[in-house]
């Protein structure tokens, strides 16, 4: 496999593990967002690494961040959750200055 190939195939990976991890996040069960927010904690060193799947990622961790945010203090609150979501958000920010566009990634 060329390294071109190879960067298609990367890219093309990358791309389906935003989709899947957007899917997760929406499905608002508690075992899915939990499980998520675990695996993306163990991946950010890796991903994403595109610009754009990283804003996708962070549009929506940050969406349910403010929902676990307004059901705080109420007997529906989940602070396990909020805090996933606070500390993966932290280490988005840190990787700022990682993330590649698309045309450098792929």
């Amino acid at each position: 496999i060329s390294h071109e190939d190879f960067r298609h195939v990367c890219h093309k990976w990358h791309v389906m593990m935003a989709k899947t991890f957007i899917f997760l996040l929406e499905a608002k069960e508690y075992t899915l967002l939990r499980n998520a927010f675990l695996v993306l904690s163990e991946l950010i060193p890796h991903f994403p690494r595109v610009k754009r799947l990283e804003l996708a990622l962070n549009k929506k961790v940050q969406t349910i961040s403010k929902e676990e945010d307004d059901l705080a203090g109420t007997e529906k609150a989940r602070n396990d959750i909020r805090a996933l979501c606070k500390s993966y958000l932290g280490k988005l920010q840190q990787q700022q200055d990682n993330l590649l566009s698309e045309e450098e990634f792929h």
